[in-house]
């Protein structure tokens, strides 16, 4: 895929400096706002020991876009302020059916991109977050370490803002902290029944724009990101895994993000807290996937894993007779495992061989799937695949000298 990727050219001129291990991007559109607790928090990166970070080891690039508020010069006063820290700021106005955070983001991507492929360093990453957002104060560090640790791509945690949480009704806040709850309830489950050795528990399920990193190496493979509307982030992980894209959700990754309800893209995390918001208010239940489909996926899943791996399948009447002529069909041909599932249509495969209750009301369906984790736990070796735990790392980074 990597032959037809074509950056668009770059946002900004000049070449970073010779540390430089990281390029922080952020497309912004009238966020005058909180354009400067943002930056402040990237200005002021450390390590988890509280040590800073020097600021020759990442840069940020800022794109303001189509914007008509106080922006560009909160922007620039910033940077006036701090001629230490490497904030570099484009303005654009692109057109109408260009002007979405897709757009932006692919623009400032490729320029992360081409920042970083012709630098001198074993280990860099494109570092992508938002401008209504503040990352934590070992972020940068944060990434570049489980990039080092072999990750090709990171997702991190997203929070609410505290100070934003307040302003939430009752209703919303419930289905916002029983979304988190089944979030995680469904990441531990995935963990235990299908295991990644690439993503090893702990780990989340978030992996979009406002804390999403990548190597210039993955970046390249998966023919950059789709400068769609809406959902760029999520088209982007779809398009990392085609390619077999190492993906880890860090759970020691994290930032924090606005909960307005007025959000810049059409679909999102504002989108998402406007319907619970209206559900909570028409007393509409909270439906999600049930525990019993949710297991059935990720077993199937593994076993379609296992029998990518084997090099010949077995009997074909051990298999469930909706999946005997795609596996048939497609294992001879080893594809790579991204390009087995495709071919074989695993989703169809799996829906196929669901007979149970698809859907169920959130607080039962966290219980139910409490239950299943505590069962699978108590019955699992010690050596469980998804037991295994990532060491903490607080050394310092591979930080070059000079």
């Amino acid at each position: 895929m990597d032959q037809a990727f074509q950056p668009y050219p770059p946002l900004i001129d000049g070449r970073p400096h010779r540390n430089c291990r990281a390029v922080v991007i952020i497309p912004a559109r009238n966020e005058e706002h909180t354009l400067p607790a943002g930056l402040e928090a990237l200005r002021l990166q450390c390590d988890p020991m509280d040590r800073p970070i020097p600021h020759d080891i990442y840069e940020v690039v800022l794109l303001l876009n189509n914007c008509t508020d106080a922006s560009p010069e909160v922007a620039r006063r910033y940077q006036q302020e701090h001629p230490g820290f490497h904030l570099h700021i484009a303005e654009r106005t692109l057109p109408p059916e260009a002007a979405h955070v897709g757009t932006a983001r692919r623009l400032l991507m490729d320029t992360a991109f081409q920042r970083l492929q012709a630098g001198p360093h074993v280990h860099t990453a494109i570092l992508s977050t938002d401008a209504d957002t503040t990352v934590s104060r070992d972020w940068v560090y944060r990434n570049l370490r489980a990039i080092e640790d072999g990750a090709e791509a990171v997702g991190g945690v997203i929070h609410l803002k505290p100070e934003d949480v307040d302003f939430l009704d009752a209703g919303t806040l419930r289905a916002y902290r029983n979304d988190r709850l089944y979030q995680q309830h469904v990441a531990r489950l995935e963990s235990l029944l299908d295991p990644d050795p690439d993503d090893p528990w702990p780990r989340h399920l978030e992996h979009f724009g406002a804390s999403l990193a990548c190597t210039p190496a993955a970046y390249r493979r998966a023919g950059g990101l789709p400068p769609v509307k809406p959902l760029e982030d999520v088209a982007f992980v779809d398009a990392l895994r085609r390619v077999d894209a190492r993906l880890r959700h860090a759970p020691e990754v994290s930032i924090h993000t606005s909960a307005r309800l007025d959000g810049r893209a059409e679909v999102g995390l504002s989108g998402q807290l406007r319907h619970w918001q209206e559900d909570s208010a028409a007393g509409r239940a909270h439906l999600v996937q049930s525990a019993e489909s949710l297991a059935h996926r990720f077993s199937s899943l593994a076993r379609l894993r296992r029998l990518w791996k084997l090099e010949e399948l077995p009997e074909l009447a051990q298999l469930p007779e909706s999946w005997r002529e795609p596996l048939a069909d497609s294992h001879p041909r080893r594809l790579s495992q991204a390009a087995f599932l495709a071919s074989i249509d695993c989703n169809r495969l799996i829906s196929e061989t669901f007979h149970g209750k698809g859907e169920g009301e959130i607080a039962q369906v966290i219980a139910d799937l409490a239950q299943r984790i505590d069962s699978l736990i108590s019955t699992s070796s010690p050596a469980h695949p998804g037991e295994s735990v990532p060491a903490a790392a607080t050394e310092p980074l591979a930080i070059p000298a000079g």
